[in-house]
C-alpha cells in the first residue's frame, strides 16, 4: 500500500513490533488493528492478605511474592500455587509465550543474522530456559507450579493462584467465570527496567498478492487501521489495546487497558517460521527440562535443529 502509507509514515503511527513484523525491505505486508501483549494478572485480595503492598515490577521482586503468596505442605507439595508460570502449555495457558518473552528479555538470539538458522542454544538461552521452568521442578526454592493444578485460567477465577500471565483478549473469560474476582493487571516482570522488553500476540490485516481487488482491500485496510477514529472506534468496541501510537497514548492511564497499551510500545518478536509448530517445539522444551533427562544444552539443541528446519522449509 505505498501510495496510501509509506515505510517511514508506517515507522511513525504503529509501534516498532509491527514495523518488525510486517515491513521487510521497506515494504510493508500487513498493517494491524490491536497489538495484545503478556503481562502479570494478579488476585488484589491475595496480595492484601499475604502482605504484598505493591505488585512485582522486576522478576526478582516476583521471585520474591512467590516466596510470599505460595502455600506448601509439610512435604513440600503445592496447596495453593503463587503463580502460574514453569509448567507446560496443559496448564498454564501461554506457557511457551511466556518463555518467548523470557527468552528475548534475556538476549537470547533467536536466530542468526540472515534468519535462515535458529541460533538460541546458547548460555542466554539456558538461561532463559532454567530460569521459567525453575518455578514447576519440584524441590526448588520458587517452586509453585505443576499440571496437576489444571487450568491456570479457571485456578485463577477460583481464587486458588495468585498470579498469572495473560493477554487482554483472555480477561473477558476471567471476569465471565467469576464476574466478582478482584483483580488487576500489571505490566510483565523484567530483568531490567531500565530496558523493558515485552511479548505481543496480534495479526496483521492483509491483501493476497493474487487479489483482483488488492488496491480497494488496501483502501480498507488502511482506513480501518490507520484512521485514528475508525481504529478508536474498533478499539473501543472489541474493548482492545490499540495498535496506533496515538491512540496508545490515549489508552495509559486506563486501569485495565493501560498496562497493555504501554507495553506494546516495548514488544519485540523474532522472524517465527510457523508459530504453531514453534508453539509446540517450545512445549517440549518445557517438559523434557521438568524430566530431566536431558541437559539443558540438549534439550536447547534438539528445538534448535527442529527450528532452524522449519525456517529453511518456509
Amino acid at each position: 500500500p505505498a501510495d496510501l502509507v509509506n515505510i517511514a509514515t508506517f515507522q511513525n503511527i504503529f509501534p516498532q513490533v509491527a514495523v518488525q513484523d510486517f515491513t521487510k525491505g521497506g515494504v510493508i505486508y500487513a498493517m494491524p488493528l490491536s497489538v495484545d501483549t503478556l503481562a502479570l494478572v494478579y488476585n488484589r485480595d491475595i496480595f492484601d492478605q499475604r502482605g504484598v503492598a505493591v505488585p512485582p515490577s522486576t522478576w526478582d521482586g516476583f521471585k520474591n511474592v512467590v516466596l510470599q503468596t505460595r502455600s506448601l505442605s509439610a512435604s513440600g507439595s503445592i496447596l495453593k500455587p503463587a503463580a502460574a508460570i514453569g509448567g507446560t502449555a496443559k496448564g498454564v495457558t501461554n506457557a511457551t509465550d511466556l518463555l518467548n518473552l523470557i527468552f528475548l528479555q534475556t538476549g537470547t538470539s533467536m536466530t542468526d543474522s540472515t534468519g535462515t538458522q535458529a541460533a538460541f542454544a546458547d548460555a542466554n538461552g539456558a538461561s532463559a530456559l532454567n530460569f521459567y521452568t525453575q518455578f514447576g521442578k519440584a524441590g526448588g526454592k520458587y517452586y509453585t507450579w505443576n499440571d496437576a493444578q489444571g487450568s491456570d485460567i479457571d485456578s485463577f477465577a477460583a481464587k486458588k493462584t495468585a498470579m498469572i500471565f495473560a493477554y487482554a483478549s483472555q480477561l473477558s473469560d476471567i471476569k465471565t467465570k467469576n464476574p466478582f474476582l478482584n483483580f488487576a493487571v500489571q505490566p510483565a516482570p523484567q530483568f531490567d527496567k531500565n530496558n523493558a522488553i515485552n511479548y505481543a500476540n496480534y495479526w496483521g490485516l492483509a491483501v493476497s498478492a493474487k487479489s483482483a481487488n488488492a488496491s480497494t482491500a488496501w483502501d480498507f485496510i488502511n482506513y480501518v487501521t490507520a484512521d485514528t477514529s475508525t481504529a478508536g472506534s474498533y478499539a473501543l468496541a472489541a474493548n482492545k489495546p490499540p495498535a496506533l501510537r496515538s491512540l496508545i497514548a490515549q489508552y495509559l492511564t486506563n486501569p485495565v487497558l493501560g498496562p497493555y497499551a504501554a507495553q506494546a510500545l516495548t514488544a519485540r518478536s523474532w522472524p517465527e517460521p510457523d508459530p504453531d509448530a514453534v508453539s509446540t517445539i517450545f512445549n517440549d522444551m518445557i517438559q523434557s527440562a521438568l524430566k530431566g533427562t536431558l541437559s539443558t544444552s540438549q534439550i536447547l539443541q534438539q528445538a534448535e535443529d527442529k527450528i532452524s528446519i522449519l525456517l529453511i522449509q518456509r
